[in-house]
Formats: C-alpha cells, sequence, structure tokens
C-alpha cells in the first residue's frame, strides 16, 4: 500500500516473487561458455523475454546457424566478475542494508 497508494483497493489476481539474477554491469552471460556449453543467463530482471530470445540465438549460434541478432546480443557485453570475499560478502551485506534503509516506508 505504501508503494502504489492508489491500488490499495484493487485485488491482485496474480503475483509473482523469485531470485532474480543481476551482473553488476547489467551485461548477460551469453554464447558461448565453455567447450560444447551454450547458454543465456543472467538477464538482469528481463528473464522471461530476454532469456527466452537469448537462449533462442545460442541454440542457433551452437548449431553453427548465423543470426544478425547474435552480434546485438553480444554487443551488450559479458557480465563482470565479482569481487572476492571477503569484500563481495560485505558489499552484498552493506547494500542489502542500505536498501532497507532505502525503502523504509514501504513496510
Amino acid at each position: 500500500d505504501a508503494r502504489f497508494p492508489g491500488l490499495e483497493e484493487v485485488e491482485m489476481a496474480h503475483t509473482w516473487s523469485g531470485f532474480v539474477c543481476l551482473s553488476r554491469n547489467a551485461a548477460p552471460g551469453f554464447g558461448q561458455l565453455a567447450e560444447n556449453v551454450w547458454g543465456a543467463v543472467c538477464q538482469n530482471a528481463v528473464g522471461v523475454t530476454k532469456g527466452t530470445f537469448g537462449g533462442t540465438l545460442a541454440a542457433e549460434m551452437a548449431l553453427g546457424e548465423d543470426n544478425a541478432l547474435i552480434a546485438d546480443m553480444q554487443s551488450l557485453g559479458a557480465p563482470t566478475p565479482l569481487p572476492p570475499r571477503p569484500f563481495l560478502d560485505l558489499g552484498v551485506r552493506t547494500r542489502f542494508q542500505w536498501e532497507l534503509w532505502r525503502n523504509r516506508h514501504e513496510a
């Protein structure tokens, strides 16, 4: 109700929640990931559309097919590696605390 006060009287028929994969630079993992391994992963919260589309293009790449849209996906770059532990853990905990504080009025 705090986030969308105008919708407090609207009954939601369906909701979704789950894990969302995000890379530090918003780039997906796409293409040949290892020998004989192709994929379209880490879609940065648009997995239903970009993941389906990217998966189709990754399959075409694995089959040796050419598609002009493959270059578009490749132009998005690759995910930036995460920092090593313990820096990663510190950063994640700090970010979570920041988000909780920033959104404290929505609880």
